[in-house]
């Protein structure tokens, strides 16, 4: 049995920590890599912070039409961003993401839709009527079904620009449904003011743009839908969502998420932000 000086056994075990932590101030590549948590603050001008949480993965996923709403309501809030780390669990009512609290609430809120409509509620945006709010639950739903076949873009003839399979032609049936519903491509699917169902619309309406640029077939355009194009870009101009977009906030597209792979590695690279990290929950 060799022996070896305290010296060099630190020496040594010093070297195995350089090979095997993650770096200090690396920003992560992906959902999977080894990193703390971090927390991203947002506070407008005027505007008091009231204990605003949200803890999400660092996706946009599920996260991303909350962070959308209290953005463009433009309250002050904090962003906990996860990533290879379960630490969570320990105050997630159910044991999953994404979760949300304030000042008036006793304990955090999970499920996305809860949180959604709870936000909704509160700000004003879940419509003036009994009817109103069906409809805005109605087009949210439609927004998730677009949502959930936006990896599907891929699958479309781009020299016929005739859906290739059974997907395609899902996403496709429910893109012409969400035009019908806004026939006169207005700023509001609902009322005369921004509801919940605006949000959902454009959250899963850009995520549609996201991989059409990512595969260089603007699908939109491909198939006359000019006025849900219109619709997000008339809402991606909003004063509060455009400097959402263009901040730290914002997280990048996964590759999975693009339907590209089953890795939740980021198409372009997280702000330098992402390497730094907070501690308190």
């Amino acid at each position: 049995m060799v022996r070896m000086s305290p010296h060099r056994t630190l020496l040594l075990l010093l070297s195995l920590t350089a090979v095997w932590s993650p770096a200090l101030g690396s920003k992560p590549k992906g959902l999977s890599d080894s990193h703390p948590r971090v927390r991203l603050t947002h506070r407008p001008a005027g505007q008091e912070h009231k204990g605003r949480e949200l803890h999400y993965f660092a996706l946009q996923g599920l996260g991303e039409p909350i962070r959308m709403m209290l953005e463009y309501v433009g309250v002050a809030y904090d962003s906990v961003m996860y990533f290879n780390t379960k630490e969570y669990k320990a105050i997630a009512p159910f044991g999953q993401m994404p979760l949300y609290k304030d000042e008036t609430l006793e304990s955090y809120l999970a499920q996305s839709g809860t949180i959604l409509r709870h936000l909704a509620r509160e700000t004003g945006m879940a419509g003036n009527s009994v009817h109103e709010m069906a409809r805005v639950d109605m087009i949210s739903e439609c927004a998730k079904d677009i949502l959930q076949k936006r990896s599907n873009v891929k699958e479309f003839n781009p020299s016929n620009k005739e859906p290739l399979t059974k997907d395609a032609e899902k996403l496709q049936m429910f893109l012409e449904k969400a035009a019908a519903l806004n026939p006169e491509s207005k700023k509001y699917f609902v009322g005369e003011k921004a509801t919940l169902a605006d949000i959902m619309m454009l959250h899963a309406l850009d995520s549609v743009q996201q991989v059409a640029k990512i595969n260089d077939f603007d699908l939109l355009k491909a198939l006359d839908f000019s006025g849900l194009s219109a619709f997000v870009t008339t809402w991606k101009a909003e004063p509060t969502l455009a400097v959402y977009y263009e901040s730290d906030r914002r997280v990048p597209m996964t590759e999975k998420e693009a339907g590209m792979n089953d890795k939740y590695t980021y198409l372009s690279e997280l702000p330098d932000s992402y390497a730094e990290h907070k501690e308190e929950l």
